[in-house]
């Protein structure tokens, strides 16, 4: 058996799979993705959605993410950001080098007041609320 490396992509056949939502239509509703969460303990989670170059999160997409990073948000016990961030990689996605465009704390969105990586940013996440 393989040695599975932490945030190493394993079988890069699965992941070129495709996940078919159409079966979890219920009328206006459907399904949707994130593409990444990172859970720091149960004190500090990460919600990130990647968007090629300045596409645009889909409504549905963007509330879904907006009402998760709300309901998990629970100071001083329990921090929740969600990060909008771009990239321009045409293959593989170095998504600790994408471009932060926008980041959601305490129910709003602020733009960064500089260019950062999402890497740079969650390491300053975690400095500010003290997680190892």
């Amino acid at each position: 058996m393989r040695e599975r490396i932490p945030g190493k992509i394993n079988s890069q056949s699965i992941m070129k799979q495709v996940v078919d939502f159409k079966g979890l239509v219920f009328g206006k509703i459907s399904p949707t993705d994130i593409d990444c969460f990172i859970d720091f303990g149960n004190k500090l989670f990460v919600i990130v959605e990647a968007k090629y170059n300045d596409a645009q999160v889909p409504f549905g997409q963007m509330l879904a993410i907006e009402r998760l990073c709300d309901a998990t948000h629970n100071p001083p016990n329990r921090y929740s950001v969600s990060f909008i961030v771009s990239h321009k990689d045409a293959g593989n996605i170095d998504i600790a080098n994408a471009t932060v465009r926008k980041y959601r704390i305490n129910k709003k969105w602020h733009d960064p007041k500089s260019s950062i990586s999402l890497y740079d940013a969650i390491k300053l996440l975690k400095e500010m609320y003290g997680i190892k």
